[in-house]
């Protein structure tokens, strides 16, 4: 029972902060169709870059990619455009995108944790949609 709480309780984190970050309506019916296509791990789990695709969004229109990284001592930490790997980029004339992340990194302050949530946001129509990664048991951020 916590463990479902946790989650309706992290995707309302998740729904608020891009609602009051970026202004991004709550209305995903016609929104972005995010997907991870490919998620690149080392050996021991962590993740260290993403492809990730999306469809309906603006065609030749400007999107942008957040995320939010699940720190291990709790919390959420939203990493936003321009803040790497975030980024803003236009869409194809068909109204899609392909995101190739070579390098995750860390978020700035020595956090340890994990990327959780992929934000996309169609900013012509602020509408978004939001997938996740899936989270080995080894953290993605350690610091040294």
């Amino acid at each position: 029972m916590r463990m479902a709480g946790n989650r309706y309780l992290r995707y309302a984190c998740v729904a608020a902060v891009v609602w009051v970050s970026v202004g991004a309506t709550c209305d995903n019916t016609n929104g972005p169709k995010v997907t991870v296509t490919r998620e690149n791990r080392t050996g021991a789990g962590a993740l260290v870059g993403a492809v990730i695709d999306g469809t309906n969004v603006t065609a030749s229109g400007r999107v942008r990619v957040n995320f939010f990284f699940r720190k291990s001592e709790g919390g959420l930490e939203p990493v936003t455009a321009p803040t790497p790997p975030a980024r803003e980029f236009g869409a194809t004339s068909n109204g899609t995108f392909h995101l190739v992340i070579d390098r995750m990194g860390c978020p700035q302050g020595g956090l340890r944790g994990s990327w959780l949530t992929v934000i996309a946001i169609d900013l012509t129509t602020n509408k978004s949609g939001t997938t996740e990664f899936h989270p080995s048991q080894t953290p993605d951020c350690v610091p040294f």
